[in-house]
């Protein structure tokens, strides 16, 4: 994979992925420089984070350019570049390695939540790489081939990390008074989700409909709730071969 050739660092982008890849950079040898359509956002993290103002996208060898950008942009953007020079790496979870159009490309997606104002250390988190070229701060990744291992990766981490977050704020909202004893069974799921034993208790798995038909009249109030709730529950209760 392309790393020890980069001189250059061009960010195309001033979103939260944008935002995190400047705060690694500010430390590097690399010149590093950052382009965005939003020129008041682009100015703002560009000296935030000491980085250059580019106005055009140049092309040329020892050069990385990283899409930072949303997933239905980044092909038409790449396509309309067409570098010859440079190297291209998109974010994207999702995106298809042939979106960039550069002969050296590659794709580093980070399994980890990236917002402005959280600076993660990019060189920890873990990454899935594919592709010839990779990002020279990324070293804790796992190789991958081909987009539809990427792409499952990525919808697990949708389930594991946006799902369960969605989640958790409904019923903090639910719990608004009480919501701090439940932090330790947060943490403890977590610690489960870990193993590969089967760790599933409550109500659905042992077929308590007492129990279940006391939530269902708790969330008679909460439309959306509810139809969570009956799904989840209808899913385990049938693989623990119980009928609700």
């Amino acid at each position: 994979m392309m790393r020890n050739q980069v001189t250059d660092i061009l960010v195309l982008g001033t979103g939260n992925l944008a935002w995190n890849i400047l705060s690694w950079t500010q430390n590097v040898n690399y010149r590093v420089r950052i382009w965005g359509r939003n020129s008041q956002e682009r100015d703002r993290l560009a000296q935030e984070w000491g980085a250059e103002i580019s106005e055009t996208v140049e092309d040329k060898p020892g050069q990385i350019v990283i899409y930072a950008l949303r997933d239905d942009v980044i092909a038409e953007m790449s396509s309309s570049l067409c570098l010859k020079y440079s190297a291209e790496v998109h974010l994207s979870g999702s995106l298809p390695l042939e979106s960039l159009q550069a002969s050296k490309r590659g794709v580093c997606w980070p399994v980890a939540s990236l917002r402005k104002g959280k600076a993660l250390d990019l060189s920890s988190i873990p990454w899935i790489v594919q592709g010839e070229v990779a990002l020279p701060f990324v070293s804790n990744f796992k190789k991958i081939e081909s987009d539809i291992e990427r792409k499952k990766l990525h919808l697990s981490a949708v389930f594991f990390n946006n799902f369960v977050y969605f989640l958790g704020k409904q019923m903090e909202d639910f719990n608004a008074q009480d919501v701090d004893v439940l932090d330790f069974i947060k943490y403890q799921t977590i610690e489960n989700l870990k193993t590969r034993a089967d760790l599933q208790t409550g109500p659905a798995s042992r077929g308590d409909l007492v129990s279940i038909e006391q939530h269902r009249e708790l969330l008679l109030e909460s439309e959306n709730l509810k139809a969570i709730y009956e799904l989840f529950t209808q899913l385990i209760a049938k693989k623990y071969g119980h009928e609700l």
